[in-house]
């Protein structure tokens, strides 16, 4: 059974973070190519309002380093946030497949409140060589100025 997508942003003066994670379908190991070897990531993200994409975060995971091959697929860590403040994101092959992305800080490109923030988000991870995982989030279960919690699916 896949877990519900969850999506959790803040934003107040002592923190600005986003967690994403979401699990679903199939996802063969070869879909996520080389991050650690030249393929980087990009983390998306954009609310709608009125029915018009509009384009909250966008933040690469460059290739190299940071990157590190695991059993089901790739983990980056990032500690000094650079370039764009992703954190951490585990991405995990197999029947169950299950990807996770972490920010923070002010490097992440928040906006500077939530509120007014539209439904549904769409969350991309894109890869350089053209693969997109995606996911909407459509149910909000806290939307104010700080905070915006939703499920997805």
């Amino acid at each position: 059974m896949a877990r519900t997508p969850l999506l959790r942003l803040l934003q107040d003066a002592a923190r600005r973070e986003g967690v994403c994670a979401w699990a679903g379908g199939a996802i063969d190991f070869g879909a996520f190519g080389h991050p650690d070897l030249g393929n980087d990531y990009t983390l998306c993200l954009s609310d709608t309002e009125a029915a018009i994409p509009h384009l909250l975060v966008s933040a690469a995971a460059p290739s190299g380093p940071s990157w590190h091959p695991v059993a089901s697929g790739f983990k980056y860590k990032n500690r000094g946030l650079m370039p764009d403040g992703i954190e951490a994101i585990s991405l995990g092959s197999g029947a169950r497949a299950k990807l996770r992305v972490q920010g923070r800080g002010s490097l992440l490109g928040l906006p500077s409140t939530l509120a007014g923030v539209g439904v549904p988000i769409v969350v991309q991870l894109k890869t350089r060589d053209g693969k997109c995982f995606e996911t909407d989030f459509n149910a909000p279960r806290v939307n104010t100025p700080k905070s915006f919690r939703a499920t997805g699916g």
